[in-house]
This record gives structure tokens, C-alpha cells and sequence, in this order.
């Protein structure tokens, strides 16, 4: 949020973006990666300055600011390989896959949410701020 302290790591940044595309997996409970060609698509529109807001780019972005632009390649897919892997582990968490799910289907509907009727969404689910603190288990109210 503008004026506030960016308080989450570049793999907590990438698993939120990712979040969008776990909600449109979870009508088929097949959650999948990026391909290794999506990856090289998405890293190699933020190299040359060609790319646009979608989650996909989004997360590429965080992955090279991460590694600085100058880095090696198989760096920037690292963090952006471990970026999805976080979002799938907590994903795991059954209150977490409910919430996405929920707001995947509203947003299906709907098409875009602001940040408070998302939270009206899925706030019987998880507490504002529980997914904050990477690699610890989600504070969830149903619990």
C-alpha cells in the first residue's frame, strides 16, 4: 500500500500475486506451476522493459528486483519458483484453500474486487494479516 513500510519479502510478494491463478485452478483442484516456457515468457518481458500488470508480471518483476537485473537468469527463477512453492504450501491450509476459492468465485463474477469486500469475503475465513509471516502457519479463526 502507498505510504506504508513494505513488510513482505519478495517470496511472500510473488505467492500473493500467484494466488489469483490458484483460485482459477481450484474449480479443478489441479494446481500446477508455471511452465518453464511461461517462466522464460514472463522473465524476459520484464529484461526488456515489454511488459504489463497482470499477476504473471507482477511476479517476474519481483523476482528480478530481488536479484537485480543484472543477474544470472536461473537466479530470478529461483525466487520465482520459491515464491510458488510458498503460495502452494499455504495454499495447504484448508481454511486458506476455502478463502481463495471463495474469492476466485466472486471475482469470476464480478471481475475486479477492492481490498475491503475482499476482506468481507473472506474474513470468516482468515484473520486479516495471518499469512504476514512466512514460513509459519497461518493464524486461521476457524482453527
Amino acid at each position: 500500500m502507498e505510504g506504508q513500510p513494505d513488510v513482505l519479502s519478495a517470496v511472500q510478494k510473488i505467492a500473493l500475486a500467484y494466488f489469483g491463478e490458484i483460485g482459477e485452478q481450484s474449480d479443478d483442484r489441479r494446481y500446477c506451476p508455471l511452465s518453464k516456457d511461461s517462466e522464460a515468457e514472463y522473465l524476459g518481458r520484464i529484461q526488456c522493459f515489454r511488459f504489463g500488470s497482470c499477476d504473471f508480471c507482477r511476479m517476474a518483476a519481483v523476482a528480478w528486483q530481488e536479484v537485480g537485473l543484472g543477474a544470472e537468469y536461473a537466479d530470478a527463477v529461483a525466487v520465482l519458483r520459491a515464491g510458488q512453492t510458498f503460495a502452494f504450501q499455504v495454499k495447504e491450509t484448508p481454511q486458506v484453500r476455502m478463502a481463495i476459492h471463495r474469492l476466485a468465485r466472486v471475482l469470476t463474477d464480478e471481475r475486479q474486487v477492492d481490498g475491503e469486500r475482499a476482506h468481507s469475503i473472506i474474513n470468516d475465513l482468515l484473520e486479516f494479516g495471518a499469512l504476514t509471516a512466512a514460513g509459519k502457519e497461518p493464524n486461521c479463526s476457524n482453527s
